[in-house]
């Protein structure tokens, strides 16, 4: 886990090395361990900042190089060991014990194929001037960044946007467009473009070749169907496999030189990787829990996770968070997410990997298994409840109406039919927007671009309503939490691991059908069942969704005057004519007086004027 950054030439110019170390330094708190740079005289150069998890020793600092070609990569090949060992049956040899070596060493013998061989998280890039191309690529699913911008004379990368920044200061504008949709559709990082006019992601999955002053961009993966896939029909059986399939990729990211810890919220998703690792002899490691210390706020879990840590000889560790943290958190993450995100559950997660930097430079999280899974009920019960009438599956649906009308899931029956409105017509979402009264928030810049015009990848081939919902999201709304995933962990130079996006594990998730993943009313039933004999049945078997809330709504209404209005109505924010402060101003009455609940939006809001403020100002 790193932060890579480069210097392309698309003219045979010779990237200044001032530069790369420039955009090295800026990256520092990806990588403290150590630093390097590279520089080919006509193909360009590479720059490293490294934080050691797999073979600590000076000898595999980056950029690495072995036979003439040059690497720099930041993120973790999980299957590094079954790789060398692949390879040196092949007649590779190694010097280092790293995953580094090993991934060059991948390419040299396989080419652009090496991706299909990878078991990890990665973003990577290799100069290689024998066949005068650079070679770089992102792993499937967006878990490691790979931005890039382009001038006449050279291609831009890093891991962040202000290391490009620090090289070329001309891509310090805001891009209106993308914040637009970040604000107002919640559309972030599945869009190529960044909140930085100029700057670019490469998407997930895709590879960017370049050669001769040519770039080229390709997609090299993409997800198997859940059409024709009889083998997978037969539910004990895919248990099985599911069951196997997690607790190995649980054992692949326990692999680590350094100390290793664990996020645990008290849900199913990070227990089930808690009690999983116990069960494959690594106890006595330390697990990190937001705790709240609010009268009106009782969705703290610390007891629930406590017993899980307890029970799997873990060592609890509770952080506690008040509403004094709120702001300043809010300012030092927006720098490092360098977007105004609209993720709430950022306060607590920031909070945590601060307590866990005392410790730890590695944590494994739950990420990924609600839109694996169907694990958001309100967006999941209507298509899982068509795919049960249309197959006659009556129980099922009957079970499912049963506890959206009881409120089983936590949730008011006008809140699911909401959702209902907002995803079988993706038309009405600004109409809803109206509705909800936040629309008419935004003016000029923000106002002006389309937020509902963004174009996603329809999954047509799948089978059933619930796997093409599930499809959508894991490939479009998960990376938005990725983001953070990735860039909240490495301000403070922590590797956040995510055995839920194991590919072989999502490849399984898309052959299955749906019922498997969501039945009579319970979610994620498939990994229930998995891990039963692992997890307390209070949890396994507990039908609403847990995971990293904070009270961050009631603390906009008790803290409305010290940090709300002192961000949206100072004078710099008024300045930039990008919100209606009387639509703002009434919103907010509304908010504090309990009449409607706009914590999302005013964090957005708030972060978005914090964004301006770091970067732009």
């Amino acid at each position: 886990m790193c932060g890579i950054a480069g210097i392309i030439s698309l003219r045979d110019h010779q990237p200044p090395k001032a530069l790369l170390d420039k955009m090295v330094a800026s990256m520092n708190h990806r990588g403290p361990d150590a630093k390097g740079t590279h520089v080919h005289p006509s193909l360009g150069g590479l720059g490293h900042a490294r934080l050691s998890i797999i073979d600590t020793s000076s000898i595999s600092d980056q950029p690495f190089e072995a036979n003439g070609q040059v690497l720099c990569f930041n993120g973790e090949i999980f299957n590094y060991i079954e790789l060398r060992e692949e390879l040196e049956h092949l007649g590779h040899q190694f010097r280092t014990n790293s995953d580094t070596e090993v991934l060059l060493a991948a390419y040299r013998q396989w080419e652009d194929k090496c991706v299909h061989r990878l078991n990890g998280m990665w973003a990577f890039a290799i100069l290689d001037p024998a066949k005068k191309r650079v070679f770089c690529s992102r792993d499937r699913f967006g878990i490691k960044p790979f931005l890039y911008a382009k001038t006449d004379s050279f291609l831009y990368f890093a891991s962040e946007a202000k290391a490009i920044l620090a090289a070329d200061s001309r891509f310090k504008q805001p891009n209106f467009a993308a914040i637009s949709l970040l604000l107002r559709a919640s559309i972030g990082g599945q869009n190529p473009d960044t909140c930085f006019a100029g700057i670019h992601r490469l998407l997930p999955a895709h590879n960017l070749i370049i050669e001769n002053g040519e770039i080229s961009i390709s997609r090299y993966w993409d997800y198997p169907n859940s059409q024709d896939h009889s083998e997978h029909s037969n539910f004990d059986q895919v248990v099985e496999e599911f069951e196997f399939l997690l607790k190995d990729a649980v054992k692949l990211r326990l692999r680590s030189d350094v100390p290793v810890g664990f996020t645990l919220s008290g849900g199913l998703d990070s227990s089930a990787i808690v009690c999983l690792s116990n069960s494959c002899g690594h106890s006595g490691l330390r697990t990190y829990t937001a705790t709240y210390d609010h009268a009106n706020y009782r969705s703290d879990e610390s007891e629930t996770a406590k017993l899980v840590a307890h029970k799997n000889k873990m060592e609890f560790i509770p952080v506690p968070i008040g509403p004094e943290d709120l702001l300043p958190t809010m300012r030092e993450s927006v720098v490092h997410l360098e977007a105004p995100h609209a993720a709430v559950p950022i306060l607590p997660y920031w909070k945590i990997m601060e307590e866990a930097k005392k410790d730890v430079k590695v944590i494994l999280e739950g990420q990924g298994a609600d839109e694996l899974l169907a694990g958001y009920s309100t967006a999941t019960t209507w298509p899982a409840l068509l795919d049960d009438l249309t197959q006659c599956r009556f129980r099922s649906a009957l079970a499912r109406c049963r506890s959206v009308l009881t409120g089983a899931y936590g949730y008011r029956p006008t809140t699911f039919a909401m959702h209902l409105l907002r995803t079988t017509v993706p038309q009405l979402h600004r109409t809803y927007r109206r509705y909800r009264g936040d629309e008419g928030a935004y003016i000029n810049e923000l106002y002006q671009h389309n937020a509902d015009a963004f174009v996603i990848r329809k999954a047509t081939q799948e089978k059933g309503r619930l796997n093409r919902d599930l499809r959508v999201s894991h490939e479009n709304g998960l990376v938005n939490l990725l983001q953070y995933s990735d860039a909240i962990p490495m301000a403070h130079s922590i590797e956040s691991r995510l055995p839920f996006m194991d590919y072989r594990i999502v490849e399984l998730a898309s052959k299955m059908p749906g019922q498997f993943k969501s039945d009579s009313g319970w979610s994620k039933f498939v990994l229930r069942k998995s891990v039963d004999k692992y997890v307390p049945r209070k949890i396994t078997w507990e039908r609403s969704k847990r995971g990293f809330d904070s009270p961050v709504g009631v603390w906009f209404q008790e803290h409305m005057d010290t940090i709300v209005k002192p961000v949206l109505f100072s004078k710099e924010c008024r300045a930039r004519q990008l919100f209606d402060s009387n639509r703002i101003a009434s919103l907010l009455k509304a908010h504090q007086a309990g009449q409607k609940d706009f914590r999302s939006q005013i964090y957005r809001w708030i972060m978005t004027e914090l964004w301006f403020q770091a970067f732009i100002d």
